[in-house]
């Protein structure tokens, strides 16, 4: 850095400091100078506000490596299902969020992959809600981690899993006693149409009850404008067995 035909051993001067550039340590500001300048006069500048240099006394090596604010690390959580939860379905919604961390199949960080019950790994290339089709009651599990564009574990390791059991006991379907949900994902009204209902519980993604109608009309509305985003469990108690519904708060 500095003016090529000014003399080396006297130093350049750097927002406002005589011979800045000589026994001083210079760190370029940020976030506000994210690029280079060509321009050696417009980048040192005349004082501390219009210099793009930070100057600090000689051998300070504590910006070495970055500047600004600390590298925040990748994060991956699921928010759905909650671990040791019990969900009365053979479908499950899987919810996560991830922070600090660009998946795209080309041009990101990396990608996702998950695996249910320890089998093979499954790519995913978006931060989009998926779905899970279990055949099986009782334990199950969901392993989800974060992989750089190479397939490579990131250092250190960024994963996820959740522990739940699958329980389908008494479990009907909801097609042979038409029962209907609408609509999928719902921010206002949910319609929840039944017949031969008798009670309808319904549980956020944590399984705390935030809706519980004993006197089950064939016709319910329900507002849930104020319910927090997310994924709701709907069991439906019927004179035939119990149904399960899932549905999103957005």
């Amino acid at each position: 850095i500095g003016n090529v035909e000014a003399p080396v051993e006297n130093g350049w001067d750097v927002a406002g400091i005589t011979e800045a550039t000589k026994n001083h340590t210079l760190v370029r500001k940020y976030p506000n100078i994210e690029v280079g300048n060509n321009d050696w006069t417009s980048s040192a500048g005349t004082d501390v506000d219009n210099s793009e240099w930070i100057i600090f006394d000689e051998n300070e090596f504590s910006h070495i490596g970055w500047h600004g604010e600390e590298p925040i690390d990748p994060t991956l959580v699921i928010t759905a299902p909650t671990d040791g939860s019990t969900l009365y379905t053979s479908t499950v919604t899987v919810v996560y969020n991830v922070a600090n961390f660009d998946v795209a199949e080309t041009g990101g960080d990396g990608y996702i992959i998950y695996n249910v019950d320890g089998d093979s790994d499954t790519e995913i290339y978006t931060t989009d809600n998926y779905t899970v089709n279990f055949t099986t009651e009782g334990n199950h599990s969901i392993n989800m981690k974060l992989v750089d564009s190479e397939g490579n574990d990131l250092d250190p390791t960024v994963e996820a899993t959740v522990n739940f059991i699958i329980d389908l006991s008494n479990t009907i379907s909801d097609i042979n006693y038409n029962i209907n949900t609408y609509p999928n994902p719902v921010s206002e009204i949910l319609n929840i149409n039944t017949q031969n209902a008798e009670q309808i519980i319904i549980y956020n993604s944590i399984g705390q009850v935030v809706k519980n109608i004993n006197n089950v009309e064939n016709e319910t509305k329900i507002n849930v404008n104020s319910w927090e985003n997310g994924i709701y469990l709907i069991k439906i108690t019927t004179t035939q067995g119990v149904v399960t519904k899932t549905i999103i708060k957005q």
